[in-house]
């Protein structure tokens, strides 16, 4: 997995061409695991990843499918998972 932190400072700086978001979380597996629910970044890189992907960027249309197989930021969902 890839750089969290380029895809929160895209988002933190208001940026909406969606270069940010090509990233998955790469703190970590903290989504779900052990009950505590899942990590606040990984939401917003999900925002933001799905955002490029929209717009047609094949490395972030990639992570996000791979978001939705894990659950990092987004509910497990494999069919989303495999439409990306």
């Amino acid at each position: 997995m890839c750089d969290l932190e380029g895809v929160l400072v895209e988002a933190a700086s208001g940026g909406g061409d969606g270069n940010g978001g090509r990233t998955l979380p790469g703190n970590g597996d903290v989504d779900g695991a052990g009950g505590r629910g899942v990590h606040p970044e990984h939401v917003k890189a999900a925002k933001w990843c799905r955002l490029a992907a929209e717009q047609g960027h094949a490395l972030a249309q990639f992570n996000l499918g791979a978001m939705h197989e894990l659950g990092h930021g987004v509910d497990v969902d494999l069919a989303a998972a495999a439409s990306w």
